[in-house]
């Protein structure tokens, strides 16, 4: 927790102090170079990091004690979604890292296969239990180019499209369409800025307080259902939009597509 507060103070403030000249000097900007954080230490987090053993470190146990709160804990994954319903059936986890949520989600679901996408210098530090490595197995892919898994019954992402802005958005969506077939689901989950007054007021605070750190970093925002709804329905037409729920006790919320249209489609 030192290491949080510590973080935060030195790297994170300073450059939420700076949100509103960021956001005026590039209105339409999303990404590591466009920021507060940029303006307030003339690099990115990443770039500071690399450069500074000792704020790396620091860093790393921050984030490792965030890990620690309950609202960012896999149960919520595995909880928050009918995953049961889907019977025997594919998991295509995109962005998946070590394959963290798809080896807990293959624990509590036998009849579904997890197919973990990600870098290959990510990927290569992997790892599996025994019990798991027939069904749990890792691929080397970039989400911007078109999905190689054709048939998966979800096609699911977690806490990555949150540093992407919205035409990158639609194009990831674009790029599964020749994978999908007809009611296959686009499972997405991220964190969101919920309508004022539709969760407990602490529970919104917090939500207010991540946009800021977002936009500090990114120069972007969890993202509101319109949002959501609007880049979903210009994917394509082929896409049925199903709507937002949070994830109880969360600071996530799941955003699920169904596809209707045909395989390659756009229209």
């Amino acid at each position: 927790m030192r290491d949080y507060v510590r973080t935060m103070c030195d790297e994170v403030w300073p450059a939420c102090a700076r949100v509103g000249e960021a956001v005026e000097k590039w209105p339409q900007g999303a990404g590591w170079e466009r920021t507060g954080f940029w303006l307030a230490h003339g690099r990115t987090l990443q770039e500071t990091l690399d450069q500074d053993p000792v704020k790396l470190g620091r860093y790393d146990r921050a984030m490792g004690a965030m890990s620690n709160d309950r609202s960012f804990s896999v149960e919520h994954v595995v909880e928050g979604y009918d995953w049961a319903a889907l019977g025997q059936a594919t998991v295509v986890d995109m962005g998946g890292g070590v394959g963290t949520v798809s080896k807990e989600l293959a624990k509590a679901f036998p009849l579904l296969d997890f197919i973990v996408q990600d870098r290959q210098e990510v990927i290569e530090h992997a790892s599996l239990d025994a019990t798991l490595k027939e069904r749990v197995r890792y691929m080397e892919h970039d989400i911007f180019r078109e999905q190689p898994i054709k048939d998966a019954a979800v096609y699911f992402i977690r806490r990555v499209l949150m540093e992407k802005n919205n035409e990158q958005c639609v194009d990831f969506l674009k790029a599964l369409i020749p994978a999908l077939k007809l009611g296959a689901v686009v499972l997405i989950q991220d964190p969101m800025v919920p309508n004022p007054g539709t969760c407990p007021s602490w529970q919104e605070r917090r939500f207010r307080e991540s946009d800021v750190a977002a936009y500090s970093l990114i120069n972007h925002c969890p993202r509101e259902e319109e949002e959501w709804r609007d880049i979903v329905l210009r994917a394509g037409e082929g896409f049925e939009y199903k709507g937002v729920s949070m994830a109880e006790n969360s600071n996530t919320a799941f955003v699920e597509a169904v596809w209707r249209g045909e395989r390659g489609s756009q229209v």
